[in-house]
């Protein structure tokens, strides 16, 4: 009834957004095409926005963006089946998925990666419409005693997919800040 899916397995399968992960539940599917899914269905209920959580908490798909982009996602959660015992009355019968977002870490890192991406089918030719993105993600300690850590995540993307709807242009930045209490780092505030 629980999928983990870590950073590790999310890179290797190239999972980028939402509708991408449902193809790797069984049980979970999406109303059409990935690329512009926006109902998806866990055990044949339809998933409502709050069944996307981020850190455990609603809001991650408000106005109406049902397929989350996965940039910023250390891993994914997906409980399968009633969630009542650990959200309450909120939580549908088929199930629900919880984003952990990336956390700051004492090694220092920086990498920035770029996708470029076409759509083709339907009424759009093969190499009609182009996407790209371009993603930031840094981390490391602020501090030389590495009790206060950082982390800077940035994307910038333009999805250009059906010929009948405009370019979808989004941008997502984060800043996250962890101080270690005490210096062996068991107390943490993030």
């Amino acid at each position: 009834s629980v999928t983990v899916f870590d950073a590790s397995r999310l890179r290797e399968q190239d999972i980028q957004t939402g509708g991408d992960l449902l193809f790797w539940v069984p049980g979970l599917n999406t109303n059409g095409a990935v690329q512009e899914s926006y109902h998806f269905y866990a055990r044949g209920y339809r998933m409502v926005p709050n069944d996307w959580r981020v850190d455990g908490f609603a809001g991650r798909v408000v106005g109406g963006s049902y397929n989350p982009n996965l940039f910023g996602v250390e891993q994914v959660s997906i409980l399968k089946g009633p969630a009542g015992l650990l959200y309450g009355s909120s939580g549908l019968p088929g199930g629900m998925i919880n984003l952990v977002s990336k956390k700051p870490r004492a090694t220092a890192a920086t990498t920035v990666e770029t996708r470029v991406r076409t759509f083709g089918g339907s009424e759009v030719g093969f190499a009609e419409r182009w996407s790209h993105e371009v993603e930031f993600d840094t981390t490391g300690a602020l501090t030389p005693d590495g009790r206060l850590l950082y982390r800077v995540l940035g994307s910038v993307e333009r999805n250009a997919l059906a010929a009948s709807s405009p370019a979808d242009d989004n941008q997502f930045y984060r800043v996250a800040f962890t101080y270690r209490l005490d210096p062996a780092g068991r107390f943490q505030l993030t």
